[in-house]
């Protein structure tokens, strides 16, 4: 529960009034899962995914809308580094392919400052050696 005490500030302060709401939750070993209410520009997300995927199609046309998106991933980290394995990701309860879920990842990763790449380990802040997840409960070190 504290950590969502944490997100909701974190939100309030830097979602720019597109996030409305988010919750985070440690489903299993090395697992969470996370639920975003907020208002996203597909269209620029999918547009030029150059996809013939129909679901990106139907992405790229919404344009700016009000959704639900369910991520479940994967997290370990030791010695100042972590990684994160996206396992599944839900729009409005439409499970994405991995191809998709591949292009949102790179769209969210050119977002950030600095940039971040997913597929590679990452430093974790604030000198942060190592993040345990369990079932229900996260520890830091």
């Amino acid at each position: 529960a504290d950590v969502n005490v944490y997100v909701t500030e974190l939100v309030a302060q830097k979602g720019k009034g597109k996030i409305q709401e988010a919750k985070i939750s440690f489903v299993a070993e090395k697992t969470v899962a996370a639920k975003i209410v907020a208002h996203v520009e597909w269209s620029e997300i999918f547009k030029k995914s150059g996809s013939d995927n129909p679901t990106a199609k139907l992405l790229s046309k919404l344009g700016g809308v009000g959704s639900t998106i369910e991520v479940k991933l994967e997290s370990g980290s030791a010695k100042g580094k972590a990684y994160a394995r996206v396992i599944e990701v839900k729009i409005n309860g439409i499970s994405l392919p991995e191809g998709l879920i591949g292009r949102l990842l790179q769209y969210v990763g050119e977002k950030q400052r600095p940039a971040m790449d997913f597929s590679r380990l990452f430093p974790l802040p604030y000198g942060i050696q190592k993040v345990e997840i369990h079932k229900g409960s996260v520890t830091i070190h």
